[in-house]
């Protein structure tokens, strides 16, 4: 499968599959590791899902294409939406205290604070989690 047939064949925004393609360090990086990914979670280290400077720019350079993503699976799975499927990843935050970590945060900060790197952090894991399944499930149900 290429990429571009990968990218066709998932209802996850283009721009992040793209992003989180990149951010492996290309495809074949990525297509090496996304069935470990699948089976055993990002956290293991991955690409540049490593360190929170990794994850907290990419999260915060492609956080509307997550949230899209976050309110596909909340509509599926009846949650209230984004924020509170987001809050989900993490006990320890409230949907509200997730938007409240997001949205009055900024990736400029001088220094960012633990919410706000928890949070993004989480993000970005979450988003290559998914691709990463989808590009792993797709490879199954094609063999």
């Amino acid at each position: 499968m290429t990429k571009i047939e990968f990218i066709n064949s998932t209802n996850i925004p283009e721009s992040l599959v793209e992003a989180v393609i990149n951010q492996f360090g290309g495809w074949d990086n990525f297509v090496t590791s996304s069935q470990d990914v699948s089976n055993y979670g990002i956290d293991g280290g991955y690409g540049r899902f490593v360190y929170h400077v990794d994850t907290v720019r990419f999260a915060h350079d492609n956080l509307e294409a997550i949230i899209r993503l976050a309110k596909q699976w909340a509509e599926q799975l009846g949650e209230d939406g984004a924020y509170s499927f987001i809050a989900g990843f993490n006990p320890d935050y409230s949907a509200d205290e997730i938007a409240e970590a997001i949205y009055t945060h900024s990736i400029d900060d001088d220094a960012w604070n633990d919410d706000f790197i928890n949070v993004m952090n989480s993000l970005a894991w979450f988003a290559a989690e998914e691709v990463c399944r989808a590009y792993a499930d797709l490879m199954e149900n094609a063999s």
